[in-house]
């Protein structure tokens, strides 16, 4: 079941939802770092930790669908990349830079990227010189998760400060956190509900820092949103528009008329939904990219790897390579030029 803005926020904070809506993508305000200057001991501590226990290939198959390892050990330059929910990026080893628009967001260890659901973004990852490698976590925030946040704290609202905030210098508690986390999947199976507290540990961590807003303002469901939630459930499924309607309530025309006022078409819609999840499973498995096109739909391996190559300007192949090899030829764009 759907919560309500205004059951969410209660007056005070619907007022200032509204108030920073209007804002929530304006990259100049909420940019920048969030340091005081008294914790960059912690947090370099903390960083290498978890960098520590991400070393060599390290092995996480408990992980939670919520976490994604990325390493490569050559750069990787990707474009037009985007989340179905909101999202935080944390380099560990390397140095990452976004593109959103026209501002660029350079983050080092120990520094994090916030992303909401749906936002589209060129990035860089960049090997750390002497380390060789670049070692990155992705920490998404599912829609039942951040619903579950909105209702356990919905008081807390009125008197977080709930600033966008897109770039972070996180803390060492929060990244302490993650590396607690991580550790306990090594061991141990992560059930669904328990990977879900620990997600919204994080949020609250987030929110006591004052930069939960990029993750949590954005609370009402469009249709391209609803229709990618469906997609998800089976991206290789043979989708057609009359089931689809079927399941949603709605006649073909209706829906043909809800995507078309938010520019997007059912097949385009249904394509995004599956390069997406094909980004995934290159870049977080060693699963054959035979069976990924497979999984995200594409009877034609060679289909599937020349529309991934046309979205993020790098085929499935040489992003696999950018992971095992220590240098690259011909496949670095400049992303400013994108």
């Amino acid at each position: 079941m759907e919560v309500g803005r205004g059951a969410i926020f209660g007056s005070i904070g619907l007022m200032v939802y509204h108030q920073l809506r209007k804002r929530h993508y304006t990259l100049g305000l909420g940019v920048g770092f969030m340091n005081d200057g008294k914790n960059s001991r912690e947090v370099s501590d903390a960083v290498r930790a978890l960098a520590y226990l991400l070393r060599g290939d390290a092995a996480f198959a408990n992980a939670a669908a919520n976490l994604g390892i990325n390493r490569c050990r050559t750069k990787q330059t990707l474009t037009q990349m985007s989340f179905g929910v909101p999202t935080v990026l944390l380099p560990v080893v390397g140095t990452k830079t976004v593109i959103i628009e026209d501002s660029e967001f350079i983050c080092k260890p120990g520094q994090l990227l916030m992303l909401p659901e749906g936002v589209s973004f060129d990035v860089e990852n960049a090997p750390d010189r002497t380390a060789a490698r670049y070692v990155g976590l992705g920490i998404r925030f599912d829609v039942e998760t951040i619903k579950l946040f909105h209702q356990l704290y919905a008081k807390q609202f009125e008197i977080w400060d709930l600033t966008p905030h897109w770039r972070i210098s996180g803390h060492a508690k929060l990244i302490t956190a993650v590396t607690s986390w991580m550790s306990w999947m090594q061991k141990f199976p992560t059930e669904p509900m328990q990977a879900r507290h620990r997600m919204i540990e994080l949020l609250l961590l987030f929110a006591q820092q004052g930069c939960v807003g990029n993750l949590v303002l954005k609370q009402y469901k469009s249709w391209r949103h609803r229709l990618k939630e469906l997609f998800l459930r089976d991206a290789s499924k043979a989708w057609r528009m009359a089931g689809v309607c079927k399941q949603l309530g709605v006649s073909e025309s209706t829906l043909r008329r809800h995507l078309a006022a938010e520019s997007i078409g059912f097949r385009e819609l249904l394509e995004e939904v599956r390069l997406e999840h094909g980004m995934g499973l290159v870049m977080e498995s060693d699963v054959l990219i035979s069976q990924i096109s497979l999984a995200c739909g594409y009877t034609s391996q060679s289909r599937f790897s020349e529309r991934f190559k046309m979205r993020f300007s790098m085929s499935p192949t040489e992003l696999r390579i950018t992971r095992t090899k220590s240098h690259t030829h011909g496949n670095v764009i400049n992303l400013k030029n994108a």
